[in-house]
């Protein structure tokens, strides 16, 4: 068992430190099972202009459904290497409010 405790970092920021070193412990032979209890995943809120979005004839479902898409992660696959196996994956991708005001939410061809 391996615990982290800090003054200077939020909850957020020391998951992704335990996060990090558990991508690290998972790349050394057996190592069976490692995983994260407590700290706080980092979120970023999306604000819905209600009046804009109507004006591109867009729904707030339509904008829901571009911003899942654009952060699904999915198994991309293996690299071998000395005999071990090392998952890798895509997503998420939408960590930052620039993130998400960069996703293409629809196209008119008007």
């Amino acid at each position: 068992t391996v615990s982290f405790f800090s003054k200077e970092l939020n909850d957020a920021d020391l998951r992704s430190v335990a996060q990090s070193v558990i991508t690290d412990l998972r790349s050394i032979n057996n190592v069976g099972r490692t995983e994260i209890y407590g700290g706080r995943k980092r979120e970023v809120k999306a604000v819905i202009d209600p009046a804009r979005l109507a004006s591109y004839g867009l729904t707030p479902l339509e904008v829901i459904g571009a911003l899942q898409g654009a952060n699904r992660a999915l198994p991309a696959g293996s690299v071998q290497d000395y005999n071990r196996e090392i998952p890798v994956r895509t997503g998420p991708f939408l960590r930052t409010a620039e993130d998400i005001a960069k996703v293409i939410v629809g196209v008119s061809y008007t």
